[in-house]
């Protein structure tokens, strides 16, 4: 009989201290299972720390972007070279600038230094997802395929879902044939590439009352659940 597990992740570890706070309280709690951690965020390194002192389990949340105009982030990868990734020596605020510039070499050499920032820390990750669905090929840009090559190259497990209930959520039913192809076609390469991926991928909805109606004591499951 094959065994099931619930992984509650909360990602973005390493943004803020208080996100930073945030995440170790709750795997205190025991409210969460796993983080990942954002290399670039100004906060990462110490993220990294949290993990190796606390045995926290966490993965690299790669990203290609860095959220916000006003603090930018520069990349886990510098040669003394322009890069079509960075703008002033930064990553660009929004995912889908980063996506439509970004060449794929580029990407392949940042989500590497990403990883091995955190190798660095001696925080090896234990899986690989994308912040912001960067990587998901949504944008049109095939960044999956960088994803899984650096997967297999580190033995990392991806955050793409397998069941098709993943997309009928995040599109609200709206899910074109086409759309259904690619997630297919994304699967396919997965499997011949032998990078494990979850069964399923929930995020939760943030609703604000039912975040006021949350009791004091945590539980609350906030973050990415995978099943």
């Amino acid at each position: 009989m094959n065994e099931r597990y619930l992984i509650i992740n909360a990602d973005d570890f390493g943004l803020c201290p208080a996100m930073n706070q945030a995440i170790c309280e709750l795997f205190r709690m025991g409210s969460i299972t796993s983080s990942s951690v954002l290399a670039p965020a100004p906060e990462a390194v110490a993220a990294c720390k949290y993990a190796v002192d606390g045995h926290f389990p966490v993965g690299v949340h790669w990203t290609l972007y860095s959220e916000w105009e006003r603090s930018c982030w520069p990349p886990a990868y510098s040669s003394g070279k322009p890069s079509s990734l960075t703008a002033d020596g930064c990553l660009p605020a929004d995912g889908g600038v980063a996506a439509k510039r970004a060449a794929s070499g580029d990407v392949t050499k940042e989500l590497g230094a990403q990883y091995r920032l955190m190798a660095g820390e001696g925080c090896l990750p234990d899986h690989a997802d994308s912040h912001g669905g960067t990587l998901y090929g949504i944008n049109g840009r095939f960044f999956f395929i960088n994803a899984f090559r650096l997967c297999q190259k580190y033995r990392l497990p991806f955050r793409f879902a397998r069941s098709p209930s993943f997309l009928e959520r995040q599109f609200c039913g709206n899910v074109s044939p086409a759309l259904k192809a690619a997630h297919a076609g994304i699967i396919f390469l997965a499997d011949r590439m032998k990078v494990s991926l979850p069964d399923d991928f929930i995020t939760h909805p943030f609703l604000i009352p039912a975040c006021c109606g949350l009791p004091p004591n945590g539980g609350s499951g906030f973050g990415n659940t995978n099943i």
